[in-house]
């Protein structure tokens, strides 16, 4: 099994979808940034439904704004997300991921698996509540980490680097747990 194939692709159809809507203009349906919320944090609460239903209109401006081209505008639109009640950086780079593939998913075991890679840049926490509101971190630091290792492996998006990284990291603890690590 390779670290790629360590990750459930279980939602890949969702994403594509979202990426060419976006790209035109459109966010994702409530529908559809529940189902993000669901496959990032693994469980709906009653209040991820709350917030949804009263800023759905808002996480959709946000995440069209982050398509734009302009790095300012970007880091704005990931404020504005992670300005909404139960959506932190993890959370919002999960939505801005399933939109956009020039995003990766904040998740403790990517940073844990970059920071072994030796892609990641000082200061560096590997634990991604540390990382809760650091917009500018996300931007400056965990995302060309990311990159970094996309070169280095090859690969053709950030997006397929973060399936790879934490697909890696799931192979790894299923070895380890059956003793051939």
């Amino acid at each position: 099994m390779t670290d790629l194939e360590a990750y459930s692709p279980e939602y890949e159809g969702l994403f594509a979808g979202l990426h060419q809507r976006a790209r035109a203009g459109q966010g994702p349906s409530n529908e559809e940034i529940l189902c993000v919320l669901k496959w990032k944090l693994a469980r709906i609460k009653d209040d991820h439904f709350r917030v949804v239903q009263g800023n759905g209109d808002q996480i959709r401006r946000s995440i069209v704004m982050a398509g734009e081209p302009y790095r300012d505008k970007q880091k704005e639109a990931v404020r504005s997300l992670i300005g909404i009640p139960e959506i932190k950086l993890a959370v919002a780079s999960a939505l801005l991921t399933a939109c956009w593939p020039d995003y990766s998913v904040l998740d403790s075991r990517v940073l844990v698996q970059l920071e072994k890679a030796g892609c990641h840049i000082p200061p560096w926490p590997t634990e991604s509540a540390d990382w809760a509101c650091d917009v500018d971190g996300y931007f400056d630091r965990y995302l060309p980490a990311v990159e970094r290792f996309r070169v280095q492996k090859g690969l053709g998006s950030l997006r397929e680097a973060d399936r790879t990284l934490w697909g890696r990291s799931v192979r790894k603890q299923i070895l380890e747990g059956l003793g051939l690590d």
